[in-house]
């Protein structure tokens, strides 16, 4: 249940983060999307119950294991967890939110509410219980970088015909550089702090996950680099680039349901340790067909093969970003690369 209220919190934070940012940066007269606020409440308000399942499942945990009392246990997990702790937070910014977007406040208040939200959600992560202080504040400055990034471009999915892309790219161009700057910086850190053993940590779910967020990644700034730099004199000509700027948002997503997912895996800090009281991952399991550590990594033919493959189709799916043909192309191309390094990278761990 965790991991079903994380899918839905991460996308619907970013989103709400995204949406702050464009209405504090380009306001207009003419509406330049087709995002309600209304649907901006709904959304902060399914923020709060579904942060409100980590405290439920805490609380029935403890009523199982030891027998003990429902509402004592709910208020004391309330009270003096950390899970519970942040949903009265939550519940606090939330409340905030909406009552700002009611009132119609300076959209700039509500975008600094919701930085704060995310901090106040990070509390939550693995790297601030390993690292309290570092290892929270490199997860939260992952985690901003992904929401600012491609919070914004979620709100494009929804832009108008009044939408100006020229001004948009202008600035967004930046923002995406900065944020891209910092996720890699953030997440270096967090591997020397949480997965040291990179490659060893394949053997375990939340190495897997690693590894397929990073695959993913790839194409991802592969469109974000051919907007950013190859995009605007087309928009000048009067094109839309809405639907590529929505396959690059579909490809965010996907990092996002994945980030979400890892939050609640084990992470392996020396994974030695770890996989003695954790099941290793089914599908390495499927490939492999047994764990041997350490893992080393040597390219073997099929390694050489595949890696090939995928270096050739992310060079064709820059071409096909690049022209602006081919949408479902580029997913094509996007999907393949992902299969292909994943193949190349595995067939070549021993």
């Amino acid at each position: 249940m965790i991991i079903v209220s994380n899918l839905i919190l991460f996308p619907l934070a970013t989103f709400v983060l995204g949406y702050y940012i464009v209405e504090t940066v380009m306001k207009r007269e003419e509406p330049i999307h087709s995002i309600k606020a209304s649907w901006i409440r709904w959304a902060i308000l399914t923020i709060i119950v579904v942060t409100f399942i980590p405290v439920l499942t805490h609380t029935f945990y403890i009523v199982n294991d030891f027998n003990a009392p429902f509402w004592s246990t709910y208020q004391t997990v309330l009270l003096s967890y950390r899970v519970g702790n942040v949903w009265l937070a939550v519940i606090a910014l939330g409340a905030l939110l909406i009552i700002a977007s009611i009132r119609k406040v300076h959209p700039g208040f509500s975008l600094a509410l919701m930085v704060v939200l995310f901090f106040v959600i990070g509390l939550t992560s693995h790297s601030a219980a390993l690292s309290p202080v570092a290892g929270y504040m490199a997860n939260m400055l992952h985690l901003l970088a992904i929401a600012f990034w491609i919070g914004t471009l979620f709100v494009t999915v929804f832009a108008t015909k009044h939408f100006p892309w020229s001004w948009f790219i202008s600035w967004f161009s930046p923002l995406a550089i900065i944020s891209v700057a910092v996720l890699v910086g953030s997440g270096l850190f967090m591997m020397r702090t949480v997965t040291p053993e990179y490659v060893n940590s394949w053997v375990l779910p939340y190495g897997q996950l690693l590894l397929l967020k990073h695959l993913v990644f790839i194409p991802l700034l592969m469109f974000g680099v051919v907007h950013g730099f190859f995009l605007k004199k087309r928009v000048e000509q009067g094109k839309s680039p809405k639907r590529s700027f929505a396959i690059e948002s579909g490809i965010a997503l996907v990092i996002l349901f994945i980030t979400s997912i890892m939050i609640e895996q084990v992470p392996p800090h020396v994974v030695e340790h770890t996989i003695e009281s954790n099941d290793p991952s089914s599908l390495f399991l499927l490939i492999k067909g047994v764990v041997s550590l350490p893992l080393t990594l040597a390219f073997q033919p099929i390694g050489l093969l595949f890696g090939s493959l995928a270096v050739t189709t992310l060079a064709y799916l820059f071409v096909v970003i690049r022209l602006q043909k081919g949408y479902w192309l580029s997913v094509f191309l996007t999907l393949c690369f992902v299969l292909f390094g994943y193949i190349a990278l595995m067939g070549s761990v021993n």
